[in-house]
């Protein structure tokens, strides 16, 4: 019988005898008897759930703006913003069809409501225009049942420095967050973003990695953020010329939500922005769904890869789509140089919409930017025409169920089932949800591993009828292996404009737990 052993001591007469037994073993008379415990039966506790707050990313802002002061004045003949940008933050809650929770939208720091967001046993949708400088979607703990949320704000701009459609879910604060993304050379600006929802000051810490390795801050890169208080750092002025970059955000003392507002100039034309947000962690695979290729040679999407560890490594990336997976062209066996932050051009494939594995023999962090325009492929000098692109974070597989969107009639999700172990067949069901919480259609697809595949938003919810929240759902009761990310896009005479939103992990808290007595 496996398990510990105990010194057992036997008196006879005058002789002492030790005696070595197996846990489990004891003494009857002149036998010795194997004694099995007793399987004590596990009592079910009920424990209440925790509360939840999902913190939003605020508008899109001019460079020269902070949270502490105003906008830079400007000539009134020159204004870099002509119109204003139009911000919607939806707000959506899912229920399990037999019991409901309530939330609420907050302005960060405040406990006061702003807009509240109604239980239901089935699915609630808020959507407020112009929301304030960063709002949290809140819903108290000690409810019946944690509450599944999402969020998300998309700012809209159709000219001037800002022109672009900007999307970012609302996510959890975390200790930790990586950005894949950006940049600060000349015509472009990195403007990041620092949100405390928390109740004591937070202590934040940045490093930054650029084309050739880690990037000596210009000054210290501990920042102060005081609870309820959002901070911004234009990045252009701690790591200076870094035509690419990755960012690791690290606090101390509370959690924090970190992202940056990357935008570019192409001279005097608009050349793009977007949200930077949170990826998966350093691993050995990372997953990037919801890449959407405008095609051809002139396409300047890429593929942003860092090794943040010390050892070099080398990483195969494969393009997922609906006939199966492919290797990259020339990255089959691709070289990675410790801390060196890495692009590598997708230009040249055929346009649609794929998910990317990055599978490394190293930890490494990922993520994609794409882009929209007439102007696509032309030389800088001739440009006269904007162009719109948008940074695609690494998703983990299962990362969750729920996205909000703006209401937007152009939009797609891009469902994936990344080859490796454990990975099987998904049959996934995708649900449009209207503005009242009623659902506008759901469509069922079964996804192979190894392939991406694209469900339109005609495809699935009336035409002309906007969608503000999807739900997505996978058979089974394992684990999920799908990763998936729903891409937005607004035509327009000089080139469409692009974002994408991706489903992010809520931590959810089970009803009970079971206790067992030994």
């Amino acid at each position: 019988m496996a398990g510990t052993w105990r010194t057992v001591l036997l008196r006879g007469g005058a002789a002492l005898v030790v005696l070595a037994l197996p846990a489990g073993v004891v003494l009857g008379g002149d036998r010795v008897v194997a004694w099995e415990p007793t399987a004590q039966p596990s009592v079910a506790v009920p424990v209440a759930s925790p509360a939840t707050d999902l913190v939003c990313p605020s508008p899109v802002r001019l460079a020269t703006a902070s949270s502490a002061t105003p906008d830079q004045a400007v000539d009134p003949q020159f204004d870099p913003v002509p119109v204003a940008s139009v911000a919607t933050l939806t707000a959506m809650s899912a229920g399990d069809g037999s019991s409901a929770a309530s939330a609420q939208i907050r302005a960060l720091g405040s406990t006061d409501t702003l807009v509240p967001l109604p239980g239901s046993p089935l699915t609630s949708v808020v959507t407020e225009t112009q929301p304030p400088t960063a709002a949290v979607i809140h819903a108290a703990g000690g409810q019946d049942r944690s509450v599944a949320l999402a969020g998300s704000v998309v700012t809209q701009t159709s000219a001037g420095d800002l022109r672009g459609l900007v999307a970012s879910a609302c996510r959890p604060a975390a200790v930790q967050t990586w950005l894949v993304g950006g940049s600060t050379s000349v015509e472009t600006s990195a403007r990041l973003v620092l949100q405390n929802p928390g109740r004591t000051p937070a202590t934040v810490s940045i490093a930054v990695w650029g084309s050739t390795g880690p990037v000596d801050l210009a000054a210290t890169p501990d920042i102060l953020v005081p609870p309820g208080v959002e901070r911004s750092v234009l990045l252009e002025g701690l790591a200076v010329e870094q035509p690419r970059i990755v960012v690791r955000v690290t606090s101390s003392g509370g959690a924090v939500s970190a992202y940056l507002q990357d935008s570019a100039l192409n001279g005097l034309v608009p050349a793009g922005v977007s949200d930077v947000v949170g990826g998966q962690e350093p691993s050995l695979r990372q997953v990037v769904p919801g890449v959407a290729l405008a095609g051809g040679d002139g396409d300047p999407a890429v593929l942003r890869l860092l090794v943040p560890g010390t050892e070099a490594g080398t990483a195969r990336v494969s393009l997922l789509g609906p006939d199966g997976s492919t290797v990259l062209p020339g990255a089959d066996a691709l070289g990675l140089e410790a801390g060196a932050v890495l692009d590598v051009p997708l230009g040249g494939l055929a346009a649609g919409t794929y998910s990317i594995v990055v599978d490394s023999d190293v930890p490494v962090v990922a993520g994609a930017m794409v882009a929209r325009g007439t102007a696509l492929g032309l030389d800088p000098s001739l440009i006269t025409t904007p162009v719109d692109r948008a940074w695609v974070p690494s998703m983990p597989a299962g990362a969750g169920g729920l996205v909000a969107l703006p209401g937007l009639p152009g939009w797609s999700v891009n469902l994936a089932v990344p080859q490796g172990t454990g990975a099987s067949t998904a049959v996934v069901s995708v649900q449009a949800v209207g503005g009242d919480g009623a659902v506008l259609g759901t469509v069922t697809r079964t996804v192979d591993p190894g392939r991406s595949l694209t469900v339109r938003a005609d495809q699935i919810a009336p035409l002309g009828a906007p969608a503000t929240g999807l739900v997505v759902r996978t058979e089974g009761e394992g684990p999920s292996s799908l990763a998936w990310a729903v891409v937005l896009e607004v035509p327009q005479k000089t080139g469409g404009l692009v974002a994408v939103l991706g489903p992010v992990a809520v931590a959810t808290a089970r009803a009970s737990v079971e206790v067992r007595l030994h």
